[in-house]
């Protein structure tokens, strides 16, 4: 790895107040990223995306401009009291496993898990875990097709070297 690209990451790390961004990873500067969240190695989130707090990003993970990791987490359900008042529930932590693409301007609900190997499609809102190797699309994401058949899934991990440390990981994460 050439020794500006460890620079440039290393600044943006500070620029984000985020010591949990792995060094090879690539979080753009107009990104509004918490620094309670993580991203694993080999990642990219592209300019003007929204991390919020409790978000776990795995390795070799693509998320591209405008996407929102947000909501689902403010109560409603006070009577008497209006919502800006009642406070906040309990937060729950999105995981993005590895190897996910997230199209521009997609939206991912508080809470949600993306199964590893997953494609966004470009303008979805995912508002329910996404199984392992799915491609989703629309307005609430609904399953496309599969991303690979027969024995091309496990060729494809074997050949990442994706591991169930990773997932067990994230779990952990929750």
């Amino acid at each position: 790895m050439p020794v500006m690209r460890i620079a440039k990451c290393f600044i943006l790390r500070l620029w984000h107040r985020a010591p949990y961004i792995h060094r090879t990873s690539l979080v753009i500067p107009t990104v509004s990223f918490d620094s309670r969240s993580m991203v694993g190695s080999h990642s990219y989130i592209g300019p003007y995306s929204f991390i919020l707090a409790n978000v776990y990003i795995g390795r070799y993970v693509m998320i591209s401009s405008e996407v929102c990791l947000v909501g689902g987490y403010h109560r409603f359900d006070t009577p008497g009291l209006p919502m800006i008042f009642s406070g906040r529930g309990v937060t729950k932590s999105t995981v993005i496993h590895d190897d996910v693409w997230i199209g521009t301007r997609s939206i991912v609900m508080r809470g949600v898990s993306i199964g590893r190997g997953s494609i966004i499609a470009t303008g979805s809102v995912v508002t329910k875990n996404v199984p392992p190797y799915t491609i989703v699309g629309g307005s609430p994401a609904v399953p496309i097709k599969s991303r690979f058949v027969n024995n091309d899934q496990h060729y494809h991990d074997s050949s990442l070297l994706i591991s169930d440390f990773d997932i067990s990981f994230a779990k952990s994460f929750r």
